[in-house]
């Protein structure tokens, strides 16, 4: 839902038509509940038996799992995790936003919101990485103002920035 206006009226988003629309009929039906509470009413005039009650709701509980597990959704926009498929959220850490497993803790794969846009916005750098002598060192912004990292993959190599240069080459 999302609010508009001045008098901040709710409105439902794309999304939760989907989401209405993928549910089964039986949860949609306001009369269910009032069937349910009259049952409930029977019981405490005696009518009907808690045993009998339980058993038909969880009947009724079965159908609705059997009908969940048939429903697909494809929600357009949404990232999935290259690791184990599961949607990616968005997040928030102490280093910003970011996208993360929705199967966390049991998958831990993340990726920086903008990441693509980085990687092609990034201009060579002629700062070599004194560590792997593979990739060069980037420049990025964090919290505490910018650093320089290295490009390669596994390299953590990092450094901070002195007057626009990586603090390494500004000592040698």
């Amino acid at each position: 839902l999302t609010t508009d206006g001045k008098k901040k009226v709710l409105t439902p988003t794309d999304d939760a038509y989907l989401l209405v629309d993928s549910l089964p009929d039986e949860m949609l039906y306001p009369d269910e509940t009032a069937v349910w509470e009259e049952r409930l009413y029977q019981m405490s005039l005696g009518k009907d038996k808690l045993d009998t009650f339980l058993h038909d709701q969880l009947s009724f509980l079965d159908t609705l799992v059997t009908a969940a597990r048939k429903v697909v959704m494809h929600m357009a926009g949404i990232k999935t995790c290259p690791v184990c498929g599961s949607a990616m959220v968005k997040r928030h850490g102490k280093y910003g936003d970011f996208y993360g497993c929705s199967s966390y803790p049991s998958c831990r794969h993340t990726e920086p919101i903008d990441g693509d846009k980085k990687q092609a916005d990034a201009k060579p750098s002629p700062y070599p990485c004194p560590r792997c002598h593979k990739g060069t060192f980037q420049k990025r912004s964090g919290p505490y103002g910018p650093f320089w990292v290295c490009s390669e993959a596994g390299c953590n190599t990092k450094c901070a920035d002195v007057d626009g240069v990586p603090s390494y080459y500004a000592r040698h």
